[in-house]
């Protein structure tokens, strides 16, 4: 599902996505969040793709 939607998240989400290593079938992001921006918002949307 996030592969699909990938070129819609912000360069640095879509980065930190690709370089990290896939673990048990899951990814954990460590994405620093500074301000509700564009970042943030991308955050929101792993989050309820997560939930299911």
């Amino acid at each position: 599902m996030v592969q699909t939607l990938l070129p819609e998240y912000t360069p640095e989400v879509r980065n930190i996505y690709l370089q990290t290593q896939t673990g048990n079938g899951q990814k954990w992001l460590m994405i620093e969040v500074d301000d509700q921006d564009e970042v943030y918002n991308d955050i929101l949307r792993l989050i309820d793709i997560r939930k299911g």
